[in-house]
């Protein structure tokens, strides 16, 4: 009889651990609030986001590939923006979107340096973070 309890213990302990709940990928979060945002991301190759209050030199050096030529088969997400700071930077906005609120960054998405996805069909594949180190190289590449 003492085992049957200890079994009852463990069963109804270990059950109260599992969720229901599905846990959504950094790529599913991401890709819920283009949508949300009404914006087709399969028109774009990549979504480039930035944090605009994020790492200094990589943050600018995107900002400045924003207003390129070849900018234009990416889709920027510019997270952590006021909207007074949207009057210093000449951008085009049919190519961008604004988290005013930092959803991104409350959801986990987001931190402090510039995130390049690649769209691959329907799905955003997440390629890396971007730093002084690699910026260079990816606006080469994308």
């Amino acid at each position: 009889m003492k085992y049957i309890y200890i079994y009852i213990l463990i069963f109804f302990s270990t059950q109260s651990c599992v969720k229901n709940e599905k846990i959504q990928t950094e790529s599913e979060i991401l890709k819920e609030f283009i949508e949300s945002k009404n914006v087709v991301f399969s028109r774009y190759e990549n979504i480039i986001i930035i944090p605009f209050n994020g790492c200094g030199e990589c943050t600018k050096k995107i900002l400045k590939y924003f207003n390129t030529e070849s900018s234009k088969k990416s889709l920027f997400i510019i997270s952590e923006i006021n909207r007074s700071d949207l009057k210093m930077l000449n951008l085009k906005f049919n190519k961008c979107l604004f988290d005013y609120d930092s959803e991104l960054v409350s959801l986990g998405v987001l931190e402090n340096k510039p995130l390049l996805y690649k769209i691959n069909n329907e799905d955003l594949v997440f390629i890396s973070k971007i730093d002084n180190s690699n910026v260079d190289r990816i606006i080469l590449k994308i």
